[in-house]
């Protein structure tokens, strides 16, 4: 989120008579939508991406939010009055002070949204800056400023160098070109994504076609076990008690398989592993096909 027009958006925000926050809602895990005087805004705070922006587009809710955080929102901000906006300094932080009027009293709550870079929050906070709740609970384990319910929220450092100010243009172009700009980054990653899934699907295919064996060797195998069953059947009353693991035949050294109980059945497996090298060799072509 660029720190100038955030500025120029908490000035926005920063109207005689004050502008009335309908409603906020979220819409997505990180994203929420803000009803001001009847003109919607959204604010995303999805990490390293975090922006404001407005569009025509209708934006559909992808399910119902009823997180105690949600049920915060709606409780401390619903018809409230924008008494105050501004910009934490230097730090990509709007502050937005709403004021809630009944019969019984005035109540006041920061709404703090937090656009720094990785550590995006939107923060609900009472007067005395204690944290009513939170988008995030950081835990001091977590992060050198706990963010949880009933403690005090320390204030983020300002930044050691004075940021660059980068004018965007006219306010609300730029919050509408903001959401081009998000739309253009999530298709570009999702391009991103397809092309790597495909690629490593190619690689596999690939492998997978360079893994084929020879149709030519498939079919000399196959040849071979069939004369080796041919050769063994020819010979077979020579040895009608045959118990070993190799015999020679004709001058050709057989290794018996490791299943085989006879010479016979010897004769069988290899016969069998013939059709099936054959079969083998007849479709090479049609894996081929498939996976070109």
């Amino acid at each position: 989120m660029n720190l100038l027009t955030l500025r120029k958006f908490a000035h926005y925000l920063k109207q005689t008579p004050p502008l009335k926050l309908r409603s906020i809602y979220r819409i997505a895990d990180n994203l929420f939508k803000i009803d001001i005087n009847g003109d919607l805004f959204f604010v995303d705070l999805s990490k390293g991406k975090s922006t404001i922006f407005i569009t025509q587009e209708t934006l559909l809710c992808s399910k119902v939010y009823q997180a105690p955080f949600d049920k915060s929102l709606q409780k401390y901000c619903f018809n409230s009055w924008i008494v105050d906006a501004k910009v934490d300094g230097n730090n990509r932080i709007l502050q937005l002070v709403l004021e809630t009027k009944n019969s019984y009293k005035t109540s006041q709550v920061v709404l703090q949204a937090e656009f720094t870079g990785k550590n995006t929050n939107l923060i609900l906070l009472d007067s005395k800056n204690i944290v009513l709740d939170a988008l995030r609970h950081l835990t001091k384990e977590q992060s050198f400023r706990e963010v949880r319910i009933t403690k005090p929220l320390l204030p983020l450092s300002q930044p050691t160098n004075t940021p660059m100010l980068k004018e965007e243009g006219e306010l609300f172009a730029t919050l509408e070109n903001n959401f081009k700009i998000l739309k253009a980054k999530d298709l570009q990653a999702k391009i991103a994504k397809s092309s790597a899934h495909l690629s490593q699907k190619i690689a596999q295919l690939q492998y997978h076609l360079e893994s084929l064996e020879d149709k030519n060797a498939l079919e000399n195998n196959a040849k071979k076990e069939a004369d080796l069953g041919q050769l063994i059947l020819r010979n077979l009353y020579l040895y009608p008690d045959f118990k070993g693991r190799e015999i020679c035949l004709e001058n050709e050294k057989i290794t018996l398989p490791p299943q085989a109980h006879s010479l016979s059945h010897t004769a069988q497996i290899f016969f069998e592993n013939s059709k099936k090298l054959a079969k083998k060799a007849k479709n090479i072509h049609l894996q081929t096909r498939n996976l070109e």
